[in-house]
């Protein structure tokens, strides 16, 4: 499901309401389960030895298609500029950037269910939990603190209520993002000169113990990998990195658009980074190939600290048996 919103006409109709579109998508051949087919491109290494072959204006082909299935009417912010899907796609999150936040139910009749008001704090990136799903995150301009809501609904009176966790940092943080898990979460601060990641374990609420400098501009987007939990980051310097976050160190360091970049998106069953560049208006794609040796190198690491877990917990529980059975017995 995609949605689409429209700009309000409040200038010419004081009534007038932002109008929301939702689509179904679905590929030319029917196949609604892979939204987008890639055309060959150019995956030869460059001398650079960067990973990630030269752009292709003609990346995707056009077998994606869109099916208009509703319209409905947002009015409890004046304007949408960021919307995200809660609870399995059950739940619509709004917000116009600026000091409201609205939660609107899907199943008819589409209605809000929730509207959060900020007085004096302005509301500049949204980020979604994809496994707890009425989790996410609000990070606010120029706050050094990101604000956790987790929705709940009363069974008896199908009033909705939302708890509030605060989690501070050193700088102010401007994106967030949840990884697949949906148990830590990726910040980006932004000094004077520098910008920080930082991840923090949303259970414990915890402030942050791993930290570490990620690029010399601001970061523009912040994307974790499904499969092995590598972190990908790009900014305003032009570079797009990958990261380990275990070790908090870089795997790859490409520099992609020299006026840096404005947005980014790992498509991860195509290895395909679609980036938008400040210096123009076009969407480029490169195919990133070296991403599968970095997560399959992850993942053997991940299964190496998962066997040692698995054999400390053995050792543990066996000990207590002896303990608890052989010692008691000759006592």
């Amino acid at each position: 499901m995609v949605a689409a919103f429209s700009a309000s006409n409040q200038q010419k109709d004081p009534n007038g309401a932002t109008q929301v579109y939702f689509y179904s998508s679905e590929c030319s051949d029917g196949d609604t389960n892979n939204g987008i087919s890639p055309t060959p491109t150019n995956r030869r290494r460059n001398p650079s030895s960067t990973g990630i072959s030269k752009p292709k204006v003609s990346s995707f082909g056009n077998s994606l298609k869109f099916q208009l299935v509703d319209v409905q009417s947002v009015e409890a912010v004046t304007d949408v500029h960021a919307a995200e899907f809660l609870n399995n796609g059950k739940t619509l999150l709004v917000t116009d950037l600026m000091h409201q936040v609205a939660l609107y139910d899907l199943s008819p009749p589409f209605y809000s269910r929730k509207t959060l008001v900020f007085a004096s704090d302005v509301v500049c990136h949204v980020g979604v939990s994809p496994k707890l799903p009425t989790l996410f995150a609000l990070a606010f301009r120029n706050k050094p603190f990101v604000k956790l809501y987790c929705t709940t609904t009363d069974k008896k009176t199908t009033r909705t209520e939302v708890a509030e966790h605060r989690t501070g940092f050193k700088f102010p943080v401007h994106r967030a993002s949840f990884d697949s898990s949906g148990f830590f979460l990726a910040v980006a601060e932004t000094g004077f000169m520098k910008s920080w990641i930082s991840i923090v374990n949303v259970n414990t609420k915890k402030p942050s113990n791993k930290r570490f400098v990620a690029h010399a501009g601001r970061i523009s987007g912040l994307q974790w990998t499904t499969t092995s939990s590598l972190l990908l980051s790009s900014s305003h310097d032009g570079y797009v990195k990958v990261w380990d976050p275990v070790a908090m160190s870089n795997l790859l360091s490409v520099h992609i658009e020299t006026y840096g970049i404005h947005s980014m998106l790992l498509m991860e069953g195509l290895s395909v980074l679609v980036t938008l560049g400040y210096n123009d208006c076009r969407l480029q794609s490169r195919s990133i190939v070296q991403l599968h040796e970095l997560e399959a190198s992850r993942l053997v690491e991940m299964n190496k600290q998962a066997a040692n877990i698995q054999k400390i917990w053995k050792g543990r529980k066996t000990r207590q048996l002896i303990a608890k059975y052989i010692k008691g017995s000759e006592a």
